[in-house]
This record gives structure tokens, C-alpha cells and sequence, in this order.
């Protein structure tokens, strides 16, 4: 894993990472799905910059736990923070609620606790990290 500044990269980027489909703008973010000859990936683009996106960048590389969606790599371009992660399948608890809800079928108190069991041990090892999530949310938690 590295973190490049500015300039260092565009080469290596092309190199590494082709560009496969454009998932979507939002407040904060672009994302973008893309590949490298072993994984396909999601680039986050941040729309923000400066010293926090680079610290939440850098702390997204020490994490290395199943629970969490790994950072593969961080580099500056434009003036922007992106960060190459890990490709995640599912869907969304969010996801999961509003299915439940439409087709009028209750998560199952099991379910509920093995999903509340899971983002607990995630949230103890980024604790154990000396970080502390500040965006948990049904959208932030992917279920497999």
C-alpha cells in the first residue's frame, strides 16, 4: 500500500487501474468501479480536500480486518484524494430494511443480532486502532 502525492502517480495509476464503469456522483464522492489484472476495485474519488481527507485515507490503510472493506491504495491527483477499495458484493442493510419493509417481511431477531454482532467486532478493532467511525449508518454497513 502507498500514498502518493501529486504528480508521482499518474503513470502508475494507468498502469494499475483501468477504468470500468462510472458509478455515480455523490455529495462527498465519486465512485468508480475499476480493475487490475488480480481484483476488481471501487475508486472513491473525495470530493473534499486538505488534511482530513488525507488522514482518513491514511487511517483507511491500517485497517486489515474481514469485517472491514480493505484500502488498497491512496493517491493525490487534481487536487483530490482517491482511494482504491476493495470491491464489495451485497447490499446495504439499508437495502436489506427496505425489502423487508415493501415485501412486508421482518428481519429475523437472529439475523438482527448476527448483523449488530458483526459491525461490533469492526467497530472494536477500529477501536483498538485509536479510531473512531463517525459515519456508522445502515448505508455504510454492506452485508455479504
Amino acid at each position: 500500500m502507498h500514498m502518493y502525492k501529486e504528480g508521482d502517480l499518474t503513470p502508475l495509476v494507468k498502469d494499475q487501474y483501468r477504468e470500468m464503469e462510472n458509478k455515480g456522483v455523490g455529495k462527498a464522492e465519486i465512485r468508480v468501479r475499476c480493475a487490475t489484472d488480480s481484483a476488481i476495485c471501487n475508486m472513491v474519488v473525495k470530493n473534499e480536500q486538505g488534511e482530513k481527507a488525507y488522514t482518513e485515507s491514511n487511517l483507511m490503510l491500517r485497517l486489515a480486518h474481514p469485517n472491514i472493506i480493505r484500502c488498497r491504495d491512496v493517491f493525490d491527483q487534481d487536487g483530490k484524494i482517491h482511494m482504491i477499495l476493495e470491491n464489495a458484493e451485497g447490499q446495504s442493510l439499508a437495502r436489506l430494511i427496505d425489502t423487508c419493509v415493501e415485501e412486508n417481511q421482518p428481519l429475523t431477531e437472529y439475523d438482527c443480532m448476527k448483523y449488530f454482532a458483526h459491525m461490533l467486532v469492526a467497530v472494536k478493532e477500529i477501536h483498538d486502532q485509536d479510531i473512531i467511525h463517525t459515519q456508522i449508518s445502515t448505508e455504510n454497513l454492506l452485508l455479504k
